[in-house]
Parts: structure tokens; sequence; C-alpha cells
């Protein structure tokens, strides 16, 4: 009862106010129109995606997207089930999300402004559960063939860190991150400080419809390290020099070799191993308490596998609720956006893997 109050009252307040809604700063880069370097990020990571879908043994699948095209689907009301009355769901699919311009034409469809200021819009690979973790877990190598370098593409399938990978376990918390999540109660208000422009009655119908729903949406943005470029320079999730840690990249590393075919498998082999993924994760179809903006944090405790996922976000300092979700949507904008990849060779990776074994050597044997 007290969340069909706050709507209707909030119907009220925007109605009645003097004050209009700021436009948001971003709306230019709301559109179609893509920056110079947008399309160059999108070309090079494009490059690398239909690379590995084509070559390797374990195909992926995808989708060429835009970012702003995909968050009018996931605030689709048709899609976000919120038991909303018809009314109110047809006129949420008539707001403007961007306007006509010389270059595109005007796009139909509810985004709130402050996801629209912080994911803005760019060309995008939409993954598949099983091409996120291959995409993270794949590289490419160089040899030299009758005098020419011939680049293709490997995956290391047999790697820890692909049996067992989980997307928030690579998330750089430092990085600028976002995350936002609406139930059907908070969707329902930002929907309506839109000025939909319904009656009262469809109004309160939607608020008591909304009220009932268990549904939820979450959106993530933000930095995912590649595992294989961790395990080999000792990073993040491999910084630790524990005997359990040390073996682990020992065997990411040794799995990135056995991945090489025979015919490539040279100490001068070059190896370009990608450093980090832009990613947008969202999903529609969950459960959470939790309504607005926050931050991921690595102390927030984040879990997403494959199917489902929870998140505890940070927000004001506080942690947030705990949230769950299924049939998640994995976005990738742009690679190698915190570093450039080093170049290395197969003998770098072999006189790594000849330091791990001195370090692991190095450590007492426990005793009983």
């Amino acid at each position: 009862m007290k969340k069909i109050i706050l709507i209707l009252f909030l119907v009220f307040a925007v109605k009645t106010s003097s004050q209009t809604i700021p436009k948001s700063n971003t709306e230019k880069n709301n559109n179609l129109y893509f920056k110079d370097y947008q399309i160059k990020d999108y070309q090079i990571l494009k490059s690398t995606i239909l690379d590995y879908s084509s070559e390797l043994e374990v195909p992926f699948g995808y989708d060429e997207v835009t970012i702003e095209d995909e968050m009018i689907k996931l605030f689709d009301p048709e899609n976000f089930k919120c038991d909303c009355d018809e009314k109110v769901i047809k006129n949420i699919k008539k707001v403007v999300a961007s306007k006509k311009t010389n270059n595109t034409p005007e796009k139909l469809g509810f985004i709130p402004d402050i996801v629209k200021s912080r994911i803005g819009n760019n060309p995008a690979f939409k993954l598949s559960g099983l091409g996120s973790k291959i995409l993270a877990n794949s590289f490419t190598y160089t040899y030299i063939q009758n005098s020419k370098a011939i680049t293709k593409s490997g995956t290391a399938v047999d790697s820890p860190t692909s049996k067992n990978f989980n997307i928030e376990t690579y998330f750089e918390y430092d990085a600028s991150n976002f995350l936002y999540s609406l139930d059907c109660s908070g969707y329902l208000s930002a929907a309506l400080s839109s000025d939909i422009g319904v009656s009262g009655n469809a109004v309160e119908t939607s608020a008591k419809g909304a009220a009932k729903s268990k549904n939820s949406l979450i959106i993530i943005s933000g930095i995912m390290y590649s595992p294989l470029y961790q395990a080999y320079k000792g990073f993040g999730n491999y910084k630790d020099e524990t005997k359990e840690i040390l073996e682990l990249r020992k065997q990411v590393i040794n799995q990135i070799i056995k991945s090489i075919p025979n015919y490539a498998n040279d100490d001068k082999t070059m190896i370009s191993l990608d450093t980090d993924y832009k990613v947008v994760i969202t999903s529609n179809k969950g459960d959470s308490s939790f309504n607005g903006e926050a931050s991921l944090s690595g102390k927030a405790g984040m879990g997403f596998g494959f199917g489902s996922f929870s998140i505890k976000g940070e927000s004001g300092g506080e942690i947030g609720r705990k949230s769950k979700f299924s049939d998640f949507d994995c976005y990738v904008i742009k690679k190698n956006n915190l570093n450039e990849p080093d170049i290395l060779t197969i003998k770098d990776l072999n006189v790594k893997i000849v330091e791990i074994d001195n370090k692991l050597k190095s450590i007492p044997a426990k005793v009983d």
C-alpha cells in the first residue's frame, strides 16, 4: 500500500510542478551518429570477434547492436513485465528515446536519463553466455610460414580460467563502473516522471500491479580483465604468490601454449593477449529490492555466473541489498580499454613458467 501511495504522489508532483526535467548532457551522443573514435574502437573489436568466431573450434553466437537500441528493449514494458495498465504500457512505449537529427530518425522508447548519461550509446557486440567465456579466454598468435607472417586465433579451452569462468571474478572495481537497478514500482515511478500522460485510474491500476510484481531489472557497466592476461602478469586474482595461485598461473600459461598447433608452436611465435574489455551486462528477469544507481566495489561481493547472478552494490558508502537475476545479456564495447597488450612470444611464456617454478620451489613445505 505504501508503494502505491508513493507512486501516486510522484504522479501528482510531476503533473503540477512548473519545473521541467533537465535533458541529458550526453543527448548528442545518444543517437546513431557515432564519433570517429567510437567507430575505430568498434572496428578493432569487430575484427577480433569475427576472427574468433570463424577460426575457433568452438564458435560462439553474437549480434552487432547499438547500446541505445538494447536499452530500449530492456526497458520496454512488454519485455519487463510489471502488470501495468495497457494504456500506461502504450504511452511508455511512445516516450522519445532520442530526437530526430540530420543523420538519424527519431527513436521511441523509455530509457531513464541517468542510464542515458552513464551508459550513453555505442556500437557493440551482444554475446551469448558461451561467447563471453570464449572471448575472455581467447588470444591471437602469429607465426612464419614460407617467409610470410600468418595470424590466427586460439582459445585456452582447457584452462582453469575457462572451465571455472565467472565474469565478476575479473571485474576492475577501481575503474569507473555503474550499477542501476529497478523493481517494478521503481520502474513505474521512473517512467511516470517522463510525464507519459495517462489518467489517474490507469496509474492506480498500474501501481497496484507493480506493487505485487516480483520482477526487477539491472544494468552493470564496467571493465572486465582478460583472465589469461592477469594470469601471465600476476595481476588481480593472481597477484598473491601462494602455492595455490602460482600453480594456477602455471596451468593457465601452459594451456595457452598447448592451444597453439604444433606447426606454429615455436619459440619465436608471437602471442597477443588482450588486456581487458569494456562491457555492459543487463537483465530484466530478476528479484531485487534495490532501486537506483550504485557503484560496484570489491567489498560488495558480486556473483553472476552463467544462468544466474547476484550483486551487492555500494551506494553512499553503504552496501545495498542483495539481488538475484537470470538470463543476462553481455555487450562488449571495446577491448584494451586500460592498457595495450604486451608483445610476447612462446619463449616469453616458457620463461614465465620457469620463474613460477622457481617461486614454487622457494615456498617452504607445510609441516604436519
